[in-house]
């Protein structure tokens, strides 16, 4: 989106979670209301931000970071790989300059990882994933059909 239209001179600096050429992805659904949701780049975004001291962290260090998950865990299958754009000298900042100077409270379920249990679904499949599930899921023939 942002590659090669983004001056590297105007003050902002954007990370994306995917280049140009890729898909982005979802996870975790939502069977009761039957969405999706969150997708492993924001996943690993809202972990690193619970569990670091955003006064120290770099907004390049957690690019890295979320960068670094990303790439470990995606099916090679589906490859998902986060950019950053702009003014690169922004990251050198502090994340706390820009989500304020208090860490957020710390999260109730310490034990999760940034993506576990990511059923990782390319983001313009959903629709045809959760009329399947629907479809899977329907007791007749006749609910069936409606899907």
């Amino acid at each position: 989106m942002f590659e090669k239209l983004l001056p590297k001179d105007i003050n902002i600096y954007v990370t994306v979670s995917s280049g140009g050429d890729e898909s982005s992805y979802l996870c975790w659904e939502d069977d009761d209301i039957g969405v999706y949701l969150s997708d492993p780049y924001t996943a690993a975004w809202l972990y690193d931000s619970e569990h670091k001291d955003l006064t120290r962290e770099s907004l390049q260090e957690q690019y890295l970071y979320i960068q670094y998950v990303i790439n470990k865990t995606m099916d090679p299958e589906w490859p998902q790989h986060p950019h950053q754009f702009g003014d690169l000298s922004i990251a050198k900042l502090p994340v706390s300059q820009f989500m304020g100077p208090k860490n957020p409270p710390k999260p109730l379920n310490t034990g999760a990882k940034a993506v576990d249990n990511c059923d990782a679904i390319p983001s313009q499949d959903v629709f045809i994933y959760m009329k399947q599930k629907q479809i899977l899921s329907a007791k007749d023939i006749s609910e069936k059909q409606r899907y």
